[in-house]
Order: C-alpha cells, then structure tokens, then sequence
C-alpha cells in the first residue's frame, strides 16, 4: 500500500479563497479519478492553516499511473491553473512555506 502525501500552510490573508480552489481541486480529482481515494485534511492542532491531500493507492506503479493521466489531463491543468492564476493576481504566494511541489511517498 502507498500513500502519496502534498502539503502546504496556507497564508491566512487569504486561506478562503485558497480553500475554495484546493476543495475544487479535490472534487475533480475525486469524480474524475474515482479510483484513487484522496482525502484532503486541514489541521484541527497545531500549525494553522496546514493542508494536506493524502491520496492512497495499491502500488506505486499505480500512483505513477495516476500522475501520468494527471499530467496530460488538459481539463486538470485548467482547474489547479485557477489557483496559479489566483495567486499570480494577488502578487505574492499563498503559501507561507510554499506548497509541496511533488507527493511525498509512504510505504506501508
């Protein structure tokens, strides 16, 4: 079993927004890719503003598979370029520690 994990802190300035676009992030992953179970999970304790999405998978050739499909998906590509474009307009990141670029794998 594999567990592939991406995480950020959001800026609180603007941690309304941002959820909005993660949560529409999270919704088309989860329609279009009804195999992969991802959960995203904001922090109740300690540092606020913590997200992450933990998606779980049965192999890591099947993650693999996964970022694949992810990476040619153009309708993907327009849905998380709202959040890039958000954050380009704002003129500073959403990030307070930067969000996580790749998926940090777990093995378990």
């Amino acid at each position: 079993m594999i567990y592939a994990v991406r995480s950020g802190t959001i800026d609180g300035s603007c941690r309304r927004e941002v959820m909005e676009v993660v949560r529409n992030i999270t919704k088309y992953i989860k329609k279009n890719y009804p195999d992969v179970q991802l959960e995203l999970v904001t922090s109740i304790s300690g540092r606020d503003g913590r997200i992450e999405w933990v998606a779980k998978f049965d192999s890591m050739a099947a993650f693999e598979a996964f970022e694949k499909k992810l990476a040619a998906d153009k309708e993907y590509g327009e849905v998380y370029g709202k959040m890039v474009a958000a954050e380009e307009k704002r003129g500073k990141p959403f990030w307070v520690d930067g969000f996580t670029p790749y998926w940090n794998i777990k093995e378990v």
